[in-house]
């Protein structure tokens, strides 16, 4: 499965399932389930590099405010599947301005931590074995280097901003 491929079935499960979570995290399952083990284990690769890419602090500043009453480590987790859950205009969008994301509808409590396993339950299910288990470090850098050239990041998102700056 190649980053493009990702993302149209990422668009696929939200065009069909709206904001039902749920039916998205089944319909992407039984999606890479009939796709087979190098599928599941792509995708399972794909989402969380993407997820990697979007750990900035400016990202966890704006969904900070969004919530409104703050956001722990899992839940900024959670959120960037969340906003992975949005495809990759968003996503995309989001990393280059996080102000973008006032223009996007909330929902779900801006959450999506299935997200994070379905390529693995997806792999499990077809081979027995898990995901991250079977992830080298060679494997990592590979599809690092795939996706991350096509990051656009806001040039302060790197940097803790005080409660004050970051309205």
């Amino acid at each position: 499965m190649s980053k493009d491929a990702f993302w149209a079935l990422i668009q696929e499960a939200k065009t069909g399932c709206g904001q039902d979570l749920n039916a998205m995290e089944y319909y992407l399952q039984e999606q890479l389930v009939s796709m087979g083990p190098a599928a599941a284990k792509n995708f399972h690769d794909i989402l969380q590099t993407y997820e990697d890419l979007a750990d900035q602090y400016g990202l966890w500043d704006a969904v900070s405010v969004i919530k409104e009453y703050g956001c722990s480590d899992d839940g900024f987790m959670d959120f960037r599947a969340w906003l992975i859950a949005q495809g990759k205009d968003i996503y995309m969008a989001a990393l280059e301005n996080p102000d973008s994301l006032t223009r996007v509808e909330q929902y779900g409590d801006c959450e999506f931590e299935l997200l994070n396993y379905v390529g693995d339950y997806a792999y499990q299910e077809l081979t027995g074995r898990s995901a991250y288990v079977d992830c080298t470090p060679e494997m990592e850098k590979r599809v690092l280097e795939e996706i991350s050239g096509e990051i656009k990041y806001h040039p302060l998102i790197e940097y803790p901003l005080q409660p004050p700056d970051v309205a």
